[in-house]
């Protein structure tokens, strides 16, 4: 079992033409996203244009949470659906996406041998929550989108705030979270298929 803890100033920030994204986690490290030769990628997007096109991204699948704001997702050809805070889309990079409305969402990028799971968890001050190991995924992501939260591990313990993401790698018996104060999670499991 390996785990990262990963602050807003190891994060990467770029702009692209509806607005900015920022890269939280790459694999493997050495990838790069412009070059497509990544495994898997979860990163968050300011889409601050009314309207605007989704990099086509032939070969994977994606997964598409919004954290604030809303907009319209419009996939050519197949369909065309409302998102809110915490509502999710699925669907494939070489589809011709667009969407209106202005928000932040969360971006989850697979390869055809990578599976991954996307939810989130809104937890009261002082509430207990856990998750269990799930042997079809190897590698499982907290982002806290906003609180403070402490991270039991087995026996190992990690505190986490607004914006850190947690990433532990391999197998562990039971993940405990603690809550300080009211806290949303963005929870990503991501397994080989």
């Amino acid at each position: 079992m390996k785990i990262k803890i990963f602050k807003t100033e190891n994060f990467k920030t770029s702009q692209w033409s509806a607005g900015s994204t920022t890269e939280l986690f790459i694999y493997p490290k050495s990838a790069d996203y412009q070059l497509c030769n990544f495994a898997f990628r979860l990163s968050t997007a300011k889409v601050k244009a009314e309207e605007s096109n989704f990099t086509v991204l032939d070969g994977f699948s994606r997964k598409l949470m919004i954290l604030e704001g809303e907009i319209t997702i419009a996939h050519e050809g197949k369909y065309t659906r409302k998102l809110s805070k915490f509502g999710i889309d699925n669907f494939e990079g070489n589809w011709n996406t667009s969407s209106k409305g202005k928000c932040t969402d969360f971006n989850v990028m697979t390869s055809p041998q990578f599976k991954s799971k996307l939810d989130c968890k809104i937890l009261s001050a002082n509430q207990l929550d856990k998750i269990e190991f799930d042997a079809e995924y190897s590698f499982l992501f907290v982002y806290v989108l906003s609180g403070k939260i402490d991270v039991n591990v087995d026996t190992d313990t990690n505190f986490l705030k607004q914006s850190d993401l947690f990433v532990l790698e391999g197998n562990f018996n039971l993940l405990i979270f603690n809550t300080l104060k009211y806290t949303e999670l963005i929870v990503v499991k991501i397994g080989e298929r």
